[in-house]
């Protein structure tokens, strides 16, 4: 025991001075205000039951649930929404910690607890904890113990007053975590106290004390205690009697708050804040990540949570959430890091442990593991050069080549940086095992026999078969040393002496061009080919020197274009793409992009590189990814999916459970997803259906499903959660719906349908009965009085249809029935019958000088002093314009008597003058032409109006305003 408290004292002075030199940035995600978190400043986190994320601010409750974010605040309960705790307990229940209150989550808010209609307060920071049984609350006043009881809440002060004068150190209480088994260990004082079976027991510092209380408790998987105060942090290691205390980092440029979070990583290491940033102790050394390493964390780090699938997550103050992506295995390099361009080409860990980056500016090195920064190699006033390929040969020499075609060659021991050859567009530099530089371009190969004696490229133009070397694609050196390149004749192989051409073989429908394949990749006895949208493909070398190519099933590769492959010393191979990394373990695939860590999507052209330790280097336009600790990349991944029905309980899964039984509603049921899987979230899917609704599986990121007027039934939802990044899926979870028919269409209702309608019926039949006469009677009236009025409608249609619409007066088709009845009736009989065709004198003057109004009243005139004289078997009709056809039966103008009468109508339309709208009295005067029925010959009724007619023209031609007779013997 002594020798492990002198090592932990020795390696906690040394702490500070061995602060991690990696200065690399890390990638982090925020949720803000954007995203829906509308009060930046995070005092605590918790992960629920379900996988969400409970971000308490210092104005509200938010609830993240790896989509949305939905806030909580008066409205849901909270009547103080100034969170500073928050913690979840064995159950799954939710407790909040406020200035002034304590709350738990309920269905669909939040529930104030109080002890006697008191409000409890809680501290800040670490003052929520539970055991099994009870939650434990660091208040204000004190510990309370919250247990749930027949009827409620129990609660209960765990030290009264007494027991604080007796004990000064339960005056002070700044932190608590409770033991699964009810033991009780809290910050009191300057020190640590643990309270068991009634007994309180204080530990004390080994060496230098704590100036500071500790605001933080927490215990490690291998049992453990560790608390951090704000200068140190301390460890009570397994049955020991006196804390350890460990140096923090060197000081930071803000201060500790008095409740500095700290939590342990998956990994065992522990994270804590530190200044504006966070600092993580690995056992041996301290590492600062800050705003130098992307941390934007405003006033700095509040809060700190480790999610359940390894996930961290960092509330800042005034920064908001932040989400720390690739959090095990990740980090970027770029300007920050002293890049001199964030476009990363190439990558080359040198014999001497220096790591050189070739970049769209130039090449760049880091001298060793400690340095915090790269360097430009060359003179930064130089044009900068596209580093797309570096190689060392054996004195030391880092060789570079460019997309322009220039071939350098630095020289670490002299600085030298010089120019050695133009050649065409460089694709690829390697050296043989033989020592032998092979450079692949767009104008062929070239070969630098002996690269540590100056020697010039010297292009090999053919194989040994003759046949030209054209645009090489892409390049690899396998395990036995031989150099394969790929070319957009096909595929060679060199043993560093000759070059022989290896012939593809496979299915030739499915085959694609040579020139499709951009990207090469050796194994032992096998090779990878890809590009573009060619896919990739597996070549096995066949005993006659050809290789049988066979497409690679890979779906994560599909619709991507392939840039570059590598195949590490795990068997791994790796595929960059214009959509990140796509890794294969032989067994599975692993897709890497941004939300692991990589600063950009799109990869850039074989900028994949294999370090050292077996770490490794992508290259993108926007940094330069280095990969760490890969065995997490295919650590097995637990994927979950919850269920929620708003509004219900939904029963434990099983074979016994009973399903939920809803009633009907029209707005429908609306189901909740969650998953704790919050890591790679941008790629998790949740694949589902309502089978008795849909056959059809849909997929989506929707964790809100709705279901609107859902019919009653039986269904069955199905649900299961997919990363198509990680291709693992969760176990199917089901849940059975039974949705009960609305009240009018149960079998009660319907009875009292039937009782209602019998009732009904017995008084509908005494109703019909008594009724039904009175309502014939009232229908026979009702049709009397509908026969009489269409008759007089009749009668009315009749009259309106044979009269003139101005006088009155029968129309001209009328006119033209009556007529033919009274010639045909008098040539039957031989009785006299004249016919009168009457011409208002000059009428078009009239509507000319005084308006067609006038002309008008002048015709009602005419029409009316004519019929004034008509016998009740006489005719008067409208011939037309201004003519009308007076039709007398049994008037003989042969006779006196007759011609008088005729003398007479003309009289009456002349006597006097006629009153015309506006006031005016018009003169109007007409000519009449008069014929008889002639009896010597058959005469038509068109005849004798012709003849009349005749008449009316010499009335007219002997100066108007006169009578004229028609010869009775007369045929026109």
């Amino acid at each position: 025991m002594g020798r492990r408290l002198v090592r932990l004292l020795l390696v906690g002075s040394l702490a500070a001075a061995v602060l991690g030199a990696q200065a690399q940035q890390r990638a982090f995600q925020y949720l803000r205000q954007e995203q829906g978190l509308e009060n930046l400043a995070v005092t605590a986190l918790a992960q629920g039951a379900g996988g969400e994320v409970w971000i308490g601010t210092e104005n509200g409750l938010y609830h993240f649930d790896g989509t949305r974010i939905r806030g909580y605040g008066v409205a849901q309960g909270l009547a103080d929404p100034r969170v500073n705790s928050l913690h979840v307990d064995a159950s799954g229940l939710l407790w909040v910690g406020t200035e002034t209150m304590l709350f738990h989550q309920a269905r669909e808010g939040f529930q104030q607890v109080t002890r006697d209609g008191r409000p409890i307060a809680p501290q800040p920071g670490q003052s929520l904890t539970s055991s099994r049984e009870a939650l434990i609350v660091n208040a204000r006043d004190g510990l309370y113990r919250v247990q749930r009881g027949p009827s409620g809440w129990v609660i209960g002060k765990i030290f009264e007053a007494r027991d604080r004068e007796h004990q000064p150190e339960l005056k002070d209480i700044w932190s608590v975590l409770a033991e699964p088994g009810g033991d009780l260990w809290f910050g009191c004082g300057l020190g640590l106290c643990r309270w068991s079976d009634g007994r309180l027991r204080l530990y004390g510092a080994a060496g230098r004390g704590s100036t500071a209380p500790l605001g933080s408790l927490m215990r490690t998987a291998d049992g453990e205690l560790w608390m951090r105060s704000r200068d140190r942090l301390w460890q009570l290691p397994l049955g020991a009697e006196k804390l350890l205390g460990v140096d923090l980092p060197a000081t930071a440029a803000a201060p500790a708050p008095m409740s500095p979070p700290l939590i342990v990583d998956g990994q065992g290491r522990l994270l804590t804040q530190w200044g504006v940033g966070v600092a993580r102790w690995d056992g041996n050394a301290w590492e600062a990540v800050g705003v130098g390493e992307g941390l934007r964390a405003g006033g700095g780090v509040s809060a700190l949570l480790l999610t359940r699938d390894g996930g961290i997550w960092l509330g800042t103050a005034g920064a908001g959430l932040a989400h720390w992506l690739g959090y095990r295995h990740a980090q970027s390099w770029g300007l920050t890091e002293g890049l001199p361009s964030e476009d990363s080409w190439a990558f080359l860990r040198s014999a001497a442990g220096a790591l050189y980056f070739g970049t769209g500016a130039g090449l760049a090195v880091r001298a060793n593991d400690h340095a915090t920064k790269a360097t430009l190699v060359g003179d930064p006033r130089e044009p900068p050069d596209v580093a797309s390929s570096l190689a060392e040969d054996a004195r030391g020499r880092i060789w570079v080549g460019s997309f322009e075609g220039a071939l350098r060659v630095f020289d670490p021991r002299t600085g030298k940086y010089r120019h050695v050859a133009r050649l065409p567009r460089i694709t690829s530099l390697l050296v043989d095992l033989t020592g032998q530089l092979w450079i692949t371009t767009h104008g062929g190969v070239y070969v630098v026999a002996e690269p540590a004696r100056d020697a010039l490229p010297r292009r090999i133009d053919k194989d040994n078969a003759g046949r030209r070397l054209p645009q090489v694609h892409g390049a690899c050196i396998a395990a036995d040393g031989q150099v394969w390149f790929h070319t957009q004749a096909g595929l060679f192989r060199s043993d560093g002496q000759r070059v022989v051409e290896i012939r593809l073989v496979g299915d030739a429908t499915q085959l694609p061009e040579s020139r499709d394949f951009a990207a090469l990749a050796c194994g032992q006895d096998r090779i990878w080919l890809g590009g573009g949208m060619a896919g990739l493909w597996e070549g096995r070398l066949q005993a006659d020197g050809t290789a049988r190519l066979a497409t690679v099933d890979a779906p994560l590769l599909q619709g991507r274009s392939i840039v570059g492959l590598h195949l590490d010393r795990r068997g791994w191979l790796w595929a960059a793409t214009d959509y990140g990394v796509a890794v294969w373990n032989m067994k599975r695939w692993r897709f890497v992009r941004d939300g692991d860590g990589l600063p950009w999507n799109d990869c850039n052209q074989g900028a994949i590189y294999e370090d050292r330790d077996g770490s490794m280097w992508i290259g993108t336009s926007r940094g330069a990814a280095h990969f760490d600790e890969l065995e997490a990349l295919f650590a097995e991944p637990r994927l979950d999916v919850r269920l929620r029905v708003a509004g219900h309980d939904v029963p434990a899964a099983g074979d016994g459970n009973p399903g939920l039984v809803l009633p009907w509603q029209k707005q429908g049921v609306v189901l909740h997803l969650t998953s704790s899987a919050l890591e790679n979230r941008s790629a998790l899917r949740f694949e589902y259906r309502m089978a008795g609704l849909e056959e059809e599986w849909r997929s989506g990121t929707e964790t809100q499903l709705a279901y609107p007027g859902l019919a009653p039934g039986q269904y069955r939802f199905e649900v299961r959660a997919r990363n198509l990044d990680l291709q693992a899926e969760s176990a199917l979870q089901t849940l059975d719906l039974e949705i009960l028919p609305p009240w009018w269409r149960t079998n009660g209702f319907y009875m009292t349908l039937a009782a209602m309608a019998a009732l009904l019926v017995w008084a509908a039949y005494d109703w019909r009965l008594r009724t039904i006469l009175r309502h014939q009677r009232h229908l026979e009236r009702l049709v009397a009085e509908r026969t009489r009025e269409i008759e007089a409608s009749h009668a009315q249609m009749r009259e309106l249809a044979l009269k003139d619409g101005l006088t009155g007066v029968l129309n001209r088709r009328a006119l033209g029935e009556v007529l033919a009845a009274d010639v045909s009736r008098a040539s039957r009989s031989r009785q006299p019958l004249a016919l009168v065709l009457v011409d208002a004198d000059r009428f078009k003057l009239v509507n000319d000088r005084h308006g067609h109004q006038a002309g008008d009243a002048v015709l009602v005139a005419i029409a009316q002093r004519l019929q004034g004289l008509t016998r009740a078997y006489d005719h008067l009709g409208r011939y037309g314009g201004e003519e009308f056809v007076l039709v007398l039966p049994d008037l003989d103008i042969s006779r006196p008597e007759g011609r008088a009468r005729i003398e007479a109508f003309h009289r009456s339309i002349c006597a006097s003058p006629v009153a015309v709208p506006g006031g005016a009295l018009l003169d109007v005067t007409c000519s009449f032409g008069v014929a008889s029925l002639a009896f010597g010959r058959l005469e038509s009724a068109e005849e004798l109006i012709s003849r009349a007619d005749a008449a009316l023209y010499r009335a007219k031609a002997n100066g108007r305003n006169r009578v004229e007779y028609a010869d009775p013997g007369a045929s026109d």
